[in-house]
């Protein structure tokens, strides 16, 4: 179960990583992939997709989902640490 909790949080910080390179790099918005990685990191940012007030959206989708991959790499991780802390216990 641990194990599952950080690849979980790890999965998402990834699709958060290739969200913003598709954003960076200008990918098309009607490729199927661009177009499922783009309707699922909205939801899976913690709400802090407006969390900077910057004009470029480069720059903004790369400090918002870039802390937003952060926090689920860190989640996933301490989820799993405290699964494994438990079990033991």
């Amino acid at each position: 179960m641990a194990k599952l909790a950080t690849a979980l949080g790890w999965l998402i910080a990834l699709l958060m990583v290739v969200y913003v390179l598709f954003v960076v790099l200008r990918a098309n918005p009607s490729n199927p992939w661009a177009a499922y990685v783009e309707s699922w990191a909205p939801r899976m940012n913690f709400g802090i997709g407006d969390l900077v007030a910057v004009v470029n959206p480069t720059i903004k989708a790369l400090i918002t989902y870039g802390i937003a991959a952060i926090l689920w790499a860190i989640i996933g991780t301490i989820v799993s640490w405290l699964i494994r802390r438990i079990v033991v216990s």
